[in-house]
């Protein structure tokens, strides 16, 4: 098929190649997390439902009833359960930065 994408990693949007929108939502990404994360990178394809999930993260992670260390906790343990290694790969240093002990990071 002509024009499809190969499978495997999405590179993502050129800074250059980026409309306004996008733009706006990318340097939202690398002020508060000093990166675009992996499904925003296509995600932002799209910057209202971007944005959306975006908010939804940051309310959920940030400003929940739950501690950071607590949060970690929980998204490892979920990750775990949906057997989902790129989740809990990146997640691991976040616990880590959160307080969680290695031990404890291991043993989930």
């Amino acid at each position: 098929m002509t024009g499809t994408p190969p499978l495997g990693r999405f590179p993502g949007i050129a800074a250059d190649a980026m409309r306004p929108q996008q733009e706006a939502l990318a340097a939202a990404f690398l002020h508060r997390r000093g990166a675009i994360p992996g499904p925003y990178k296509i995600w932002i394809s799209a910057p209202p439902f971007a944005m959306l999930l975006k908010d939804l993260s940051d309310h959920l992670l940030r400003q929940g009833a739950l501690s950071p260390r607590a949060c970690e906790i929980a998204i490892l343990v979920t990750a775990r359960q949906l057997a989902a290694p790129f989740i809990e790969t990146a997640h691991r240093k976040l616990a880590l930065d959160a307080g969680l002990p290695q031990a404890a990071i291991d043993a989930i």
